[in-house]
């Protein structure tokens, strides 16, 4: 994310604590090439502000890229690009987007695929939505979150330049059955947090015995009758082939 995005999320971290409830098991992931577990499961939130936290202040001290926290990227100051230390360099270029989102969505479907049975399985992503150089394409990040029964629901700091590239994380979420919700830098974190979770906590699931058992994805269609309701389901689901 931008620095103005990561100022939002800094100043409004303990928003995503408050957005969990006593009974609620959550896990932390940090990613941008790579994917790296900032706290396992666990029922106390705090836990994952502090990890956050944490990994912000090992970015600074460590000199590494930062995680979901951090300050600017490491390197020589620049005014107008132009490289201070090195003048006659010329301009330095910012980095290509290579955040693999559809990796870390796939490895979030692998740890949550394995949970007990019985409990919603969701994935709350906090991104830009610029993504690049991912091992996994869309088709099988997005099997593996069906197969695991998971729902994504996005907080996106994208900007018109996101949109113009193509929505991502707006994809992922009404693929999956989920919602997105549209941050502006300087505010809205608290309140998308609090939105998307209580969505999802308020949610049906609708059960149906399908007509074959094939291993495979087949299309569905949900309707209501009721007029004027902003409809959000799946619109496939996997049938388990019998043991």
């Amino acid at each position: 994310m931008s620095a103005s995005s990561l100022a939002v999320v800094r100043t409004q971290l303990r928003s995503l604590s408050n957005a969990f409830g006593p009974d609620d098991e959550v896990a932390l992931y940090f990613f941008d090439k790579h994917i790296s577990l900032g706290q396992d499961f666990t029922s106390k939130a705090d836990l994952i502000v502090d990890a956050v936290q944490r990994e912000e202040t090992q970015g600074k001290v460590e000199g590494k890229a930062p995680g979901l926290i951090g300050g600017p990227l490491a390197g020589s100051p620049t005014i107008n690009g132009v490289n201070l230390n090195n003048p006659g360099s010329g301009p330095t270029l910012p980095p290509p987007a290579t955040k693999s989102i559809h990796d870390a969505l796939y490895e979030a479907a692998q740890q949550l695929r394995y949970r007990a049975e019985g409990r919603r399985r969701v994935v709350l992503i906090l991104s830009d939505g610029l993504g690049g150089g991912d091992r996994f394409s869309y088709q099988k990040m997005i099997k593996a979150l069906e197969v695991a029964k998971a729902t994504v629901y996005a907080v996106s700091f994208g900007t018109g330049r996101t949109l113009k590239r193509g929505d991502l994380l707006g994809r992922v979420a009404r693929d999956t059955g989920g919602d997105v919700a549209y941050v502006q830098r300087k505010s809205g974190l608290d309140v998308a947090c609090f939105l998307l979770t209580n969505e999802a906590r308020n949610s049906y699931v609708l059960g149906f015995t399908p007509s074959v058992a094939d291993g495979k994805f087949h299309d569905i269609d949900v309707r209501v009758s009721r007029p004027g309701l902003k409809l959000i389901a799946r619109n496939r689901f996997f049938a388990p082939p019998l043991k």
